[in-house]
């Protein structure tokens, strides 16, 4: 059966049950290392690299911070300087992030409950698994900020 692109998930909802809220998104982890999500991410971010030795990554929708923290800990196998800015719109699942990336001094993570804030420029910017958690004009609105606050590419990700 398929899911309706605007049924809300878990995540996507008031947390009532912390337990089982970090339980969930600590298994969609999972799911993103076992069916090949991060390979392919890492793939197109080394295309973008070429022979950058620094720059930054803007992961919309980070969700726990996973994804952020596979590239950190791959660029850095390469000695690859990279600093990494996760932002969601859950503050509950930003709480789990900042604990799962307490030891990741290159990553911060942004909490906004619309569309992100951008304070800087970023070289790439990652929608991985995203676009069902947003109606089409948030959508809209999210794509036209990322794409005046990128300069290099933006990595598109997702199942639907």
């Amino acid at each position: 059966m398929l899911t309706s692109v605007n049924q809300k998930e878990l995540q996507d909802g008031e947390v009532t049950d912390k337990k089982l809220f970090e339980s969930a998104v600590i298994y969609k982890q999972k799911a993103n290392r076992y069916f090949g999500n991060y390979r392919l991410i890492s793939k197109f971010v080394r295309k973008f690299l070429a022979n950058e030795t620094n720059f930054s990554i803007f992961d919309v929708g980070t969700g726990i911070g996973d994804l952020p923290r596979f590239l950190s800990d791959r660029l850095q196998k390469q000695d690859i300087s990279v600093s990494i800015t996760g932002w969601d719109n859950n503050y509950e699942v930003l709480n789990v992030a900042k604990k799962r990336c307490e030891k990741y001094p290159n990553i911060d993570l942004l909490y906004n409950k619309n569309t992100p804030n951008f304070t800087r420029c970023y070289n790439i910017a990652i929608f991985s698994h995203l676009r069902h958690h947003f109606t089409a004009e948030d959508a809209k609105d999210a794509w036209k900020i990322i794409f005046e606050n990128v300069s290099d590419g933006i990595i598109i990700s997702d199942l639907i």
